[in-house]
């Protein structure tokens, strides 16, 4: 079984091998091999469970490598914390689905206000992974991917306001836990204290769909979004960390393709 997830679509879109992985960091050998066999250009590593060893064990592997991003990681567990749903927020969810692509697609383009590949920035990685392609490809990846409507199941929702849509959300329920791995809201309608109010919204119905545990990230410099789960009942749990392997670096230290 292959330790690399090859995106071909990914691939495809920003015109270098690309693959993915997530989880404890494994065998470095096992992984230098497959990076070799697949001819990959850049790996996205999410390093989950990580100890004092990732660092010395990322430079075993023997490719350049650049720290994209820290993830601070939460936990609920709602048979002790149940989830009491505020009152006169104004706020619903409307559920997504293949009907309305173009629509989530269009939400999730116009929320994201960050790099999605991740926070720290490096030349080679600007150059191969231009912003607009990220958000391209994260908008279409919640749009098309996350059209489900059970648990388990890949579900999002539109965020609304008083019936006037203001952000969207997309979770992956797997069945008892389930993982929040996006909200954003419009431009317009940030700093208003709006964020407290999303994620009870969003914490209910995840209980409601029948999930035990929720859980979700938050990066290590979103100091804002790290106090609202922590007053909405999250515990944080440990970090995880965003890495990206450069192979196409390995050779000489510079980029094989121009």
């Amino acid at each position: 079984m292959s330790l690399l997830t090859y995106s071909e679509n990914e691939s495809r879109l920003f015109g270098v091998r690309f693959a993915r992985y997530e989880g404890p960091l494994p065998d470095c050998t096992a992984m230098r091999e497959e990076v070799h066999y697949q001819q990959l250009d850049f790996v996205r590593l999410k390093i989950t469970h990580a100890d004092d060893t990732l660092f010395a064990r990322l430079h075993e592997l023997g490719f350049p490598w650049h720290l994209l991003d820290i993830h601070r990681y939460y936990w609920l567990d709602t048979h002790q914390r149940p989830i009491v749903l505020h009152n006169g927020s104004g706020l619903s969810l409307r559920q997504h689905t293949t009907s309305t692509f173009a629509a989530m697609q269009q939400i999730v383009a116009e929320t994201f206000s960050e790099m999605p590949l991740g926070y720290f920035r490096h030349p080679v990685i600007e150059k191969y992974f231009p912003l607009p392609l990220q958000i391209k490809n994260v908008s279409c990846h919640i749009a098309s991917e996350f059209t489900q409507t059970t648990n388990p199941g890949k579900q999002a929702w539109f965020i609304e306001k008083d019936g006037q849509t203001i952000g969207c959300g997309a979770t992956n329920f797997m069945p008892e836990e389930a993982y929040t791995v996006y909200i954003g809201l419009l431009p317009q309608h940030r700093k208003k204290n709006l964020y407290d109010d999303v994620i009870n919204l969003m914490q209910y119905t995840i209980q409601q769909n029948g999930a035990r545990y929720i859980t979700g990230s938050a990066r290590l410099h979103n100091l804002s979004s790290q106090a609202v789960f922590e007053r909405q009942g999250e515990r944080y749990l440990r970090h995880d960390y965003v890495i990206m392997l450069m192979p196409m670096l390995h050779v000489s230290g510079k980029p094989k393709r121009n």
